[in-house]
């Protein structure tokens, strides 16, 4: 079976079920993804990346159409946006499609069409989810300072954070944050901070009114 003619055709590869083939050509100046013989574009310029959904044969990513940033789900289209992450996540259950989008000048975490409180910067490479993928972690900020949003809730202020992380029960969520260069682990356990961590079978232990706690 014979594909083209392409003025460029690159990062050719097969669907993770491995019955089609996906790639990138650019055709007449303008470049367009290709899953098996269905052609979506045109886009300004190549992808950064791309992710299959459960499925294994429908792509999701991040593209620039006419000057304006978009994500795409197979056909369905979100945007258009200001600027957007160069790629996007999925849920291990299959079930939310995260990205990152700025909207006049403040940026949003997106699960699908459903976007959250505007911030300065929402970092999407620290987005985690709870073991029953019905919630998200992930770092933010505000006003010049870090903090670890979950559902709901919101844990801070630090100068940096490194995580967040769930405990395997999902009920609790760590993170490492500086603040005046001074290191501190804490344990974010129903909807109050402590000093504590995870231990490697992925159970919170913490500090909760001079008691150890272990959960």
């Amino acid at each position: 079976e014979r594909f083209g003619p392409f003025e460029r055709a690159i990062c050719i590869d097969f669907s993770p079920d491995g019955n089609m083939l996906f790639f990138e050509a650019k055709i007449n100046g303008q470049w367009y993804l290709f899953a098996g013989k269905e052609k979506f574009g045109p886009l300004d310029d190549r992808l950064d990346s791309m992710i299959f959904l459960p499925d294994g044969k429908t792509p999701a990513y991040s593209a620039q159409i006419d000057e304006q940033c978009y994500v795409f789900a197979g056909k369905e289209k979100y945007g258009p946006f200001d600027k957007v992450s160069s790629s996007v996540k999925l849920s291990p259950d299959g079930k939310m499609l995260v990205y990152t989008a700025q909207i006049d000048e403040k940026w949003y975490i997106f699960v699908g069409k459903n976007r959250s409180r505007p911030f300065d910067t929402v970092l999407l490479e620290s987005v985690v989810f709870s073991p029953d993928c019905k919630t998200l972690a992930y770092q933010a900020q505000i006003g010049g300072q870090w903090y670890v949003f979950a559902g709901r809730e919101k844990y801070g202020p630090f100068d940096s954070i490194l995580g967040p992380d769930f405990s395997a029960d999902g009920r609790s969520i760590k993170c490492r944050g500086t603040i005046k260069g001074k290191d501190y682990d804490k344990v974010f356990a129903d909807g109050k901070s402590y000093p504590g961590g995870i231990t490697p079978d992925g159970k919170a232990v913490y500090v909760k009114n001079g008691n150890i706690m272990l959960r």
